[in-house]
């Protein structure tokens, strides 16, 4: 029985190494291989989740600066169309957080109240953060915003 939660932990979890950072120390697939019990696997999740947390908040802020500067005192529209998009992108991110939570807790529900309830949910909340750093990457490959 524990041999087959692990195997479906590894099946759900799969998905997380798509988007494996080459640049960070922590190696995400080997501490899921290496993992010999479910708080091992929580643990393998919530550092890969703590990264991939950093990573946003990297990109987000980056983001933010980058839409900062195309406010202009002597640039009024350029300045009033800056502003909206924080507005956007802060409304947005406050209702993709809501969304991430909620879809991880559904995504929990395969190992409702089992011991791999939690990684579940961690590695989901991983991989959505992923792709959310990503979205918001693509927003900064232009050096600069022109409005």
């Amino acid at each position: 029985m524990k041999k087959s939660i692990l195997l479906l932990l590894a099946l759900l979890i799969t998905p997380l190494f798509i988007f494996a950072d080459s640049e960070t120390e922590f190696d995400v697939t080997k501490c899921y291989d290496t993992a010999k019990s479910s708080e091992e696997l929580n643990a393998c999740a919530s550092e890969d989740y703590a990264q991939a947390d950093q990573k946003l908040n990297q990109v987000y802020t980056k983001l933010i600066e980058q839409i900062k500067g195309n406010i202009n005192p002597d640039a009024i529209e350029q300045s009033d169309t800056a502003i909206e998009t924080l507005n956007r992108l802060v409304a947005s991110e406050k209702a993709w957080i809501l969304y991430r939570d909620t879809q991880c807790n559904f995504e929990g529900t395969v190992m409702i109240g089992g011991e791999g309830e939690s990684v579940v949910i961690t590695g989901c909340l991983s991989r959505l953060t992923k792709e959310r750093a990503k979205i918001l990457e693509e927003s900064i490959i232009q050096p600069k915003i022109e409005y």
